[in-house]
Order: C-alpha cells, then structure tokens, then sequence
C-alpha cells in the first residue's frame, strides 16, 4: 500500500502526515488517530526586517514603519491612533500590510510596544477527524463491549460504560433517525484495542473521510463528502417557460469551529450535518425534485489538547434487495421467475465521528517567546529613539 506524504503550511505553523492512498482499515484508521500527532512552530528569523524607525534631520519627531506579520494592518489602526500624540498621524498600506506612524520620539517608544503586543500569532488547532458508517442491522444496538472513559470535560451523556460496568442507556435506532446526545471525551489513549473492538472487529463499518483541518481560532473549517444532486427549476417569463438545473450536495458535512484556545484545552463549535434522498417529489408531469432529509447537531465540546471526542447516534435507514435463485432453472425462459425469489431487507445504518483535538505549540506557547524575540529584535530601534532624545535632556 502507497502512502502519500502532505505537509500542511498555514499561518506560522507546519504539519507533516502521511496518508495512504487507499482506502485504510478501521483498525489503521483508529491506530493513526490515536498516535500523538506532531505539530511544528515556524518561528520568525532571528532578526527579521519587519520595523525600521526613520529619524528626522530638523525635528524631534521619527517615522515608525512597521510590517505587520500575522494581522491585517487596518484592523489595529484604531488601537494605534489611540496611543498617538494630537500631531502624530497613522497611515497603512493594504497591499504591503505596512503601518506607517510619524510621531513624536518620546510616544513612538510606547507606540513600539503595543504594536508588538497586538502583532502575534493566531491561535490555531489541528483537527483529525475519521468519519465511519456501520451497518447496525434492524434492532441492532451498541455492543457491551465498547467501552470509553471519560473525565468530565466534554459535554454530554457518557458513551458506553468503564469495564464492569454497564452501558449509560443503551442506544436504539430512532424512529426519525435523529441525534441522541451521546457525546464523550476518551480518556487516556491506551488500551484502544479492548476499548474500541467492537467497531474495529464490524466487518460492517466503513471509513468514509478521514479529513486533517487545521484551523484558526474563530474560523470555521468545513469538509464534505457526498454527490451533487440535479434540481430542475423552472421559471416563466413573459408566457414562455425556462428551465434551468442547479445542483444541492447530498451527503457528510462536518463545521468545526475553535471558539476558545488555552493553554492545554480548546473550546470547539462542532456540527456534523448528514443529508440523503429519501424520495421523489411529483410536482409536474415533467418534474420531479428529491426528497432531501437533513440529520444534524449542533454541540460545544471543551476538549483537553491531545483528547478524542467520539460522536454517534445518527441513525437512518435503507431497504436493501437481495435475489435468491435456484441456478440453471431460474435462467429458463417464462417459467424461471418460479425458481426465483426477492426479498426486501431494511438495515440502520449509524454515522461515527470521532476527532482528535491537538494544539498547534506555534499558537499559544511560543506565543510569549516570540513576543520576547520581537523585542529583542528592535532592542537597536529604540536604542536610536534613544540616543536620539539623550542631547535634549543634556542640554535641560
């Protein structure tokens, strides 16, 4: 089996995975997603060229330019202007990302430090997610031996029980096949072959995406997996009737959103989203739009760094036909139909998502070194406002 390795670049912070090109088992799937995952800080260069102070020859005023590195230069012009002196000005370059401040010596040295303080890095994570269907049977439940931990972080119902213990509610199909609130964070990845073999050993279940998303504190990250389905629309004008086709995507959707990034948990907006067709609606002679069903939740988890939050209880059911034929005779012209028997089953069928939540270092820890190497870095800069102001207290 190949294995194709992508490194992901984003923001100041690198990630490295290998991904086989085909379709894993649930036992690889699960194998990858509980390994520590390993995150890389992209750290500035030593002395980056992002601020020069220019010094005026007639005054004791100096231009400050400043190169933003991690925020939009519009978005802290109102902080800036609010720490200038009545005679300093504020410009910025959008195409550049430049700040340019022109300002009196003395207000520059403060001005220096909160451009620095507001200046840093956005908060990021990385979520790895294995979005898995299981054919549960009509009737069929979750087995007693699956078995999660849990410690309290998360909200939501325990899903399953500690070894020795029974199940929290056992989880029937729903008429309607909507969510029930069974949410649980793993505790402790150890011992993942006892605690999940019974979604390993389903030789039912099956991966349907297993998607890496690294994303920005307050940025939603989407993927989605499924079919576009045609929709005919028809409009008259003017007695003549037009018809047009637009496409509505039927299948997996997981949002994820970070709403709140600490030190070793994060706070996640998750919406897993399922739609099928379940139908055709007659609403001419020559038109008939699909069904569409829509399955989702809406949930804020506050997971630990590192922690796997698993979600289920997404039911919906399929009629599967099957034919049983007795050989030779059943293929005998007019007469085989006799030999030939069709049955109709109905299976539920459950969606799975689990996600592992790893912070990006680049995105809180390094985040008070970094500001600390800014400051070193134009410790020269206001070594010349220095200088600079020193013959004028010489002179007082």
């Amino acid at each position: 089996m190949r294995k194709l390795l992508i490194t992901l670049a984003f923001l100041g912070a690198s990630f490295t995975y290998a991904q086989e090109t085909e379709n894993p088992t649930i036992s690889k799937a699960l194998e990858n997603l509980f390994n520590k995952s390993t995150t890389e800080a992209n750290l500035p260069e030593e002395k980056p060229l992002y601020l020069k102070i220019v010094p005026s020859q007639t005054s004791d005023r100096s231009t400050l330019i400043y190169r933003c590195r991690y925020i939009k230069a519009k978005s802290i012009i109102d902080s800036i202007e609010s720490a200038t002196s009545p005679t300093g000005t504020v410009e910025t370059s959008d195409e550049q990302n430049i700040i340019t401040i022109n300002d009196e010596n003395a207000q520059l040295n403060e001005i220096q430090e909160l451009l620095l303080s507001l200046d840093i890095p956005t908060p990021q994570v990385l979520v790895e997610a294995e979005i898995i269907e299981v054919q549960m049977g009509n009737g069929s439940e979750w087995d007693a031996g699956l078995s999660l931990g849990y410690d309290g972080s998360s909200a939501g119902a325990l899903l399953g029980g500690m070894k020795g213990y029974p199940l929290a509610g056992a989880l029937y199909p729903t008429e309607n096949g909507t969510w029930i609130d069974i949410v649980g964070d793993i505790q402790d990845n150890v011992d993942i072959n006892a605690r999940l073999r019974w979604l390993e050993n389903n030789d039912k279940a099956e991966i349907l995406s297993s998607p890496n998303l690294l994303v920005d504190l307050g940025t939603t990250a989407t993927v989605s997996t499924g079919t576009d389905q045609p929709l005919l629309n028809v409009s008259v004008n003017n007695g003549v009737s037009q018809e047009s086709v637009y496409y509505k995507r039927t299948g997996v959707n997981l949002r994820v959103t970070p709403q709140l990034i600490n030190k070793d948990t994060v706070t996640l907006q998750v919406c897993p989203e399922v739609t099928s067709v379940v139908g055709y609606a007659t609403l001419s002679a020559s038109s008939e739009p699909p069904i569409i069903s829509v399955r989702n939740i809406d949930t804020k988890l506050n997971v630990k760094d590192g922690g796997v939050v698993m979600m289920g209880g997404l039911y919906s059911s399929k009629d599967i036909e099957s034919e049983e034929r007795v050989p030779i005779l059943s293929s005998i012209p007019f007469i085989g139909r006799l030999f030939r028997s069709t049955t109709v089953t109905q299976e539920q069928v459950q969606l799975i998502f689990l996600l592992k939540v790893t912070i990006v270092p680049d995105s809180l820890e390094t985040v008070l070194n970094n500001l600390d190497t800014s400051k070193q870095d134009v410790k020269g800069a206001s070594e010349v406002l220095r200088n600079m102001m020193a013959p004028e207290a010489t002179e007082e």
